[in-house]
C-alpha cells in the first residue's frame, strides 16, 4: 500500500508570501513559493503539489490537476492548446503572405509529430524541434528552407511564451547555420530591356517597377495607386510603400527618371474606379502553376535570357535568375555607384547589415576603385635599406 505524505506551509523571514513544502515518492523533501500571501489558498495549493507527486501518473492528469488548483486560487483556469490549435491561432494573425509561407511549415511540423500534433503544446520538447530539422537535414533541403522552418517554429513558440501559454520556447535551444547557400545571379541592363521587350501588358510596367525600385514581385504587382504620387515633396514622382521589407517600416522611393513615364501610362490606363496600378496582376499569387514567379520565366525564355538553373542534392531545381534577381540587381546597382548601405537599406527596406549584405554584388571595377582609394606611401618608404660598405679591418 503507497505511504502518501503531508504538505504544509510556512513563512520565512522577510518573504510576504507562504512556501509549501512536500515530499515526492522517494520522501526527498521540496520546497517553493507559492506566490500566495494568504495562508488557505497556500495551503491549497501545497495541497495540490502533493498530491500530484502522489496520484497523478500521466501529463493529462497533472495539467487537470494544476488547472484546478490555478481556477481554485486565481480564479483563472490553465491556457491549453493543442499544437495544431496554436498554430492554427498564431497564423491567424499573420498577414496573408507570411501566413502562406509559413502555413506550409505549420503541416510539415504535423506530419513529422503525428497524432502527437492533436495533443498538447507544452508536450512539445526540444528534442522534437531537434529531430525536425534532423529531418530536413536527411531529406537533403536547402540550407535557407531548413533555416526558414526553425525561423518559424521559434517565432511560433515565442509567440506562446509571451501569451504565457508556455514558460519556455523549445525551438530556443536548437540551432542551425547556413553553411550552403546559392548566390543570386544579376541580369545586365541589356538582357533586361530584353526582357520588358518580350513582355506585353502590364507585365512591361512590373518589370521596370522591379528593375528600379527592388520591390518584391507580390509587392511590385500589388501597389495602389495611391502609392504612386506623381509630385512628392521635392515636386518630383514618389512610391510610397507600406512595407518593402519583411519587418521594415513604410518608405517613400523617388521614381527613377527613366519609370515616371511608365507610372504615368499604368495610371492612365487603370480605371477610374480601380483600386491597384497594375489591376490584372494585383493579388495574384508568387507560387504555383499560373503565379506570378513562373509567368515571369516565361517571359525570360521568350526573351532568350538564360535563367541558370541547377539541381540541387535534393532534386529540386533552383533558378538562379528569377524576379527577385532584379531586387538584387537594384541593390547592387546602387551600390556600385557609391549610394551609402544607409541609403540602400531605406530604399529596400532591409534591417539588418547581414541581411543587406546577401543583395550587394560589388563589379571588379568597384573593388580595384575602392582598393585604389587607399593612400599611397610616401616616396622612399618601404624601400630597401642599401647596406653600407664596411671598412676593411687593418691587420695587425
Amino acid at each position: 500500500m503507497p505511504f502518501f505524505f503531508m504538505s504544509s506551509v510556512h513563512r520565512r523571514p522577510r518573504s510576504k508570501y507562504w512556501h509549501a513544502a512536500w515530499r515526492d515518492a522517494s520522501g526527498k523533501l521540496h520546497m517553493r513559493s507559492t506566490k500566495q500571501t494568504s495562508r488557505s489558498k497556500a495551503e491549497e495549493v501545497a495541497r495540490g503539489w502533493q498530491f500530484t507527486e502522489d496520484a497523478v501518473r500521466s501529463n493529462a492528469q497533472a495539467q487537470k490537476v494544476v488547472s484546478q488548483i490555478l481556477e481554485r486560487t486565481t480564479g483563472q483556469s490553465l491556457p491549453t492548446h493543442t499544437v495544431r490549435e496554436w498554430f492554427t491561432k498564431w497564423l491567424s494573425g499573420k498577414k496573408e503572405e507570411t501566413c502562406k509561407r509559413y502555413t506550409g511549415v505549420a503541416n510539415a511540423f504535423y506530419v513529422h509529430l503525428g497524432p502527437r500534433a492533436d495533443r498538447q503544446l507544452r508536450e512539445v520538447m526540444p528534442k522534437d524541434v531537434e529531430a525536425y530539422i534532423d529531418e530536413m537535414k536527411a531529406a537533403k533541403a536547402s540550407d535557407k528552407t531548413i533555416q526558414l522552418h526553425l525561423q518559424a517554429l521559434k517565432s511560433a513558440f515565442s509567440h506562446a511564451v509571451k501569451m504565457q501559454v508556455l514558460e519556455t520556447n523549445p525551438a530556443d535551444p536548437v540551432t542551425f547555420t547556413v553553411t550552403h547557400e546559392e548566390e543570386r545571379e544579376l541580369f545586365t541592363p541589356a538582357e533586361a530591356t530584353k526582357i520588358i521587350d518580350a513582355a506585353t501588358g502590364e507585365w512591361k510596367t512590373l518589370i521596370r517597377i522591379g528593375y528600379y525600385t527592388g520591390l518584391r514581385l507580390t509587392t511590385a504587382a500589388s501597389l495602389k495607386k495611391t502609392a504612386i504620387s506623381m509630385q512628392g515633396a521635392d515636386g518630383r514622382p514618389v512610391i510610397i510603400v507600406p512595407k518593402p521589407g519583411k519587418r521594415a517600416k513604410a518608405v517613400t522611393i523617388p521614381a527613377h527618371e527613366d519609370l515616371v513615364q511608365s507610372l504615368a501610362d499604368a495610371l492612365a490606363a487603370s480605371p477610374e474606379n480601380e483600386e491597384y496600378l497594375l489591376p490584372q496582376l494585383a493579388g495574384s499569387e508568387s507560387g504555383g502553376k499560373r503565379g506570378l514567379s513562373r509567368a515571369f520565366r516565361q517571359i525570360v525564355v521568350r526573351a532568350g535570357i538564360d535563367m541558370m538553373e541547377i539541381t540541387r542534392p535534393n532534386g529540386h531545381k533552383f533558378a538562379k535568375r528569377s524576379f527577385h534577381s532584379l531586387r538584387h540587381g537594384s541593390v547592387s546597382g546602387m551600390a556600385n555607384a557609391g549610394v551609402s548601405p544607409e541609403l540602400r537599406k531605406e530604399m529596400t527596406g532591409h534591417k539588418t547589415d547581414r541581411e543587406h549584405a546577401r543583395y550587394t554584388h560589388l563589379q571588379t571595377e568597384t573593388l580595384r576603385e575602392a582598393a585604389n582609394k587607399i593612400p599611397k606611401l610616401p616616396a622612399g618608404t618601404g624601400a630597401p635599406a642599401t647596406a653600407t660598405p664596411s671598412k676593411p679591418v687593418p691587420e695587425a
